[in-house]
């Protein structure tokens, strides 16, 4: 009959027994490309309906097929643990936000941006006046200078030292308007304060910063926080070990999460934690083997099953996730049913799939419980630690 055309290999049939390659010559026909499409087509969606519905009416069901060898009707533990994860957050990162609260905050951002442009070019002003006023300031104070016991001969001494005239001294100007008095520093700085004050945003996050909303009742330190909160100045005291390595890291973290309010923060804690929940699989199927070590059972039998339950979830919860887009009013509902299925889901996957008692069960499923919630602290400790650093 020849040889196959793909690995060489004798042909005792219409397929290779060495590759499986159909022999259907060298030139496939239109008809056969619409044949062989339909085909995988076919036999891919079988085998999705098919894994979907074992996996998630009956707990414990598949992964104990698969390690029976029955494996060629369903998908892979794998392959569909990877496509529910990133279906699962790819849906929450799609649907969890509102179009209406971003442009909110984009506004919000650039009228705080436009703000710390203000303040900036204002501490420069304030700073280069209150050195101008010290140098062209005569040796008497102001008021030691129009009622002192010199009298007119201080007043009139004042242009000659300075520069400068006394408040008492100043003319009118040319059309009859009274003169604006010269101010000291500090009441220069108090004036420009109360001015920003009064022409900041009526936003909601203006609104509740410290020293934002009143300052003429604040004391100077209040007023401070209240400016450094607004315009993004952190101040982190880093005491843990390298120091060095930490510190700079965590203060750009805090600038960065005041410049765009923790959006960006939020996007790169979003991007680890499939990675997160990936590890933290193979190490609670580790921690499997401590709770079921009789009869002995090998590492992989856990495995498989924790990537089976874990691909439940997601699948579970992907649906509560379109569900609760399309009827927002049954969100709720949604969310307490998907918990409800979780715990029915596990406490009876560990029992169909290890065969042990009711109650041997119940114990063995709420400790596990326990120490995946202590796993899952821990992996979200690093995905935080992971973010800021």
């Amino acid at each position: 009959m020849g040889n196959c055309a793909n690995c060489s290999a004798p042909l005792q049939g219409p397929y290779c027994a060495q590759c499986g390659q159909k022999d259907t010559g060298n030139r496939p026909s239109v008809g056969h490309l619409i044949h062989e499409a339909s085909v995988d087509l076919s036999h891919a969606d079988a085998r999705i309906w098919r894994t979907l519905g074992l996996l998630l009416l009956r707990p414990g069901e598949l992964p104990r097929r698969y390690m029976a060898g029955r494996r060629a009707s369903y998908l892979p533990p794998l392959r569909l643990y990877l496509s529910s994860s990133l279906l699962f957050f790819m849906l929450a990162s799609a649907l969890g936000g509102s179009p209406s609260l971003v442009d909110a905050d984009s506004q919000i951002q650039l009228q705080q941006d436009e703000l710390r442009e203000a303040l900036s070019a204002i501490d420069s002003s304030l700073e280069a006046e209150a050195v101008n006023l010290s140098d062209n300031e005569p040796e008497g104070s102001v008021s030691e200078a129009a009622t002192g016991p010199q009298g007119a001969g201080s007043a009139e001494a004042a242009p000659e030292a300075g520069g400068t005239e006394s408040a008492a001294a100043l003319p009118a100007n040319s059309d009859g308007a009274p003169a604006i008095e010269p101010q000291s520093p500090d009441e220069l700085k108090a004036s420009v304060r109360q001015s920003v004050t009064e022409s900041l945003p009526a936003t909601e996050s203006m609104e509740e910063a410290p020293g934002a909303a009143s300052p003429p009742q604040q004391t100077e330190d209040e007023w401070a926080r209240g400016m450094a909160r607004l315009t993004g100045d952190c101040s982190v005291n880093y005491r843990g070990p390298w120091p060095e390595f930490v510190q700079p890291r965590l203060v750009n973290t805090c600038k960065s999460a005041r410049r765009d309010n923790g959006e960006n923060l939020l996007r790169e804690f979003r991007g680890y934690l499939p990675t997160a929940m990936f590890l933290l699989v193979p190490f609670f199927a580790l921690a499997m083997k401590l709770w079921y070590w009789r009869p002995k059972r090998y590492y992989i039998e856990h495995l498989v099953f924790q990537v089976y339950n874990h691909s439940a979830f997601f699948i579970a919860a992907c649906l509560v996730q379109l569900a609760s887009f399309f009827l927002p009013g049954l969100a709720d509902a949604l969310s307490f049913a998907l918990v409800v299925y979780f715990f029915f889901y596990c406490h009876r996957s560990l029992r169909n799939y290890y065969g042990q008692g009711r109650k041997t069960t119940i114990l063995k499923f709420l400790s596990l419980g326990i120490v995946y919630m202590q796993l899952m602290v821990v992996g979200f400790l690093m995905v935080g630690l992971a973010t800021v650093i």
